[in-house]
């Protein structure tokens, strides 16, 4: 079959999975016994929103790879269907504001996978040339790595994935407390946002100008 053109990143975005059982299991241990004020810690927290079983994001890639010689020259391009993942590998942090009752998680930075090749999708140009299965495996997954990482969207979609995990995690336990969630960059937002404002918006300022008075017709008398 003819090689198709290279593919678009196809983001098969999968939401992570929610443990609801967690927040069930969670909130006798946060919750004061006598019913009186809930306090939170980070590690309550984070024992929760468990990092090392949520699964991220996931990408399918489909792209063309070439094999090329000591001179530089093309041996042969291959086509090839992947996966790459997007997972954490570290815990969730939380900056706890008992008074002010907000949460704010941070997150670690995401971290792309191994690429995983499909070797029944693999299709040569020209049509079978001298290649080793195993060479081809690994030019194809450092051609989809690489164009996963410079596209950028993966890593994206995985804080967005991670961020809805968190919140339907923890906001039945938080707003039961009165607790809010609150991000990084949406608070950053709100201030930068605040800040510009206050720049541009003008100070009232006293016209230097005259209201200049109608004028009268010439006198009668000319």
């Amino acid at each position: 079959r003819a090689i198709p053109m290279k593919a678009k990143l196809i983001a098969a975005a999968a939401l992570a999975v929610i443990v609801a059982i967690a927040v069930l299991v969670g909130v006798p241990m946060i919750q004061n016994r006598q019913n009186t004020t809930t306090y939170f810690t980070s590690s309550d927290l984070a024992g929760i929103v468990n990092v090392s079983k949520l699964s991220t994001a996931e990408y399918r890639y489909n792209g063309i790879a070439g094999k090329y010689n000591d001179k530089g020259d093309v041996e042969y391009h291959v086509y090839y269907e992947s996966t790459v993942s997007a997972t954490y590998m570290s815990a969730i942090e939380f900056d706890i504001d008992n008074e002010a009752k907000t949460i704010t998680p941070i997150l670690p930075e995401p971290i792309i996978g191994n690429p995983s090749i499909d070797t029944t999708s693999l299709d040569y140009l020209p049509k079978n040339p001298d290649a080793n299965l195993r060479d081809v495996v690994s030019i194809c997954k450092a051609d989809a790595l690489a164009e996963v990482e410079q596209a950028g969207g993966i890593l994206y979609t995985a804080k967005q994935n991670m961020k809805r995990t968190v919140e339907a995690l923890l906001t039945p336990l938080l707003d039961a407390s009165g607790y809010t969630i609150v991000w990084p960059d949406e608070a950053s937002g709100e201030s930068q946002d605040a800040s510009e404002l206050n720049e541009e918006e003008p100070e009232p300022q006293q016209s230097d100008t005259q209201q200049e008075e109608p004028q009268q017709e010439g006198d009668s008398n000319e």
